[in-house]
């Protein structure tokens, strides 16, 4: 039986410390590269490493939970979700095309991958420019992976099924 020894797993952290930040870049990265090997036809421009930070101009549909300043994500209402779709993705950030104009500084941005499976992403809004036809683009910056609890779950699930409804 192993046993853990507290000194030893506090120096072992000190040498392996977690980085959000980079960890939500990967993320971003690998859904990226999910998109990109879709769209690619069979053995055409493949490239050794596909994690770069050139822009790519996918669109997919996002939601954006507007967050107030100073508050928690887990106390976020996600059933408050604003549509919006991507106009670019890079590894470090998200582009998105709104049909209004949002004045919150941070959000929660919920991306479904290829697979449908939701990933949660804590932002930092870097500009919001005025698009022709009345729609805003917003440029975030991806501060970290974030997990809702169960409730907020299922608020965020019923606000997608619900939204479109007649």
């Amino acid at each position: 039986m192993a046993l853990r020894l507290p000194t030893l797993s506090s120096l072992g952290g000190l040498f392996n410390r977690r980085d959000p930040r980079q960890e939500a870049s990967l993320a971003l990265a690998r859904m990226i590269s999910q998109f990109d090997m879709e769209a690619m036809p069979y053995r055409e421009g493949l490239r050794q490493n596909r994690r770069d930070d050139q822009s790519r101009h996918v669109g997919i549909g996002v939601w954006l939970v507007p967050l107030n300043d100073g508050q928690d994500p887990d106390k976020a209402d996600m059933s408050k979700a604003i549509p919006g779709a991507t106009c670019d993705l890079r590894r470090h950030g998200i582009g998105v095309l709104m049909p209004v104009k949002l004045n919150s500084l941070r959000f929660i941005v919920a991306i479904a991958d290829a697979e449908d499976t939701w990933r949660y992403c804590l932002v930092e809004k870097k500009h919001q420019s005025k698009r022709s036809g009345g729609w805003y683009q917003l440029g975030f910056s991806v501060d970290r992976i974030w997990e809702p609890d169960t409730l907020q779950i299922l608020a965020f699930r019923k606000r997608v099924e619900n939204a479109f409804q007649d």
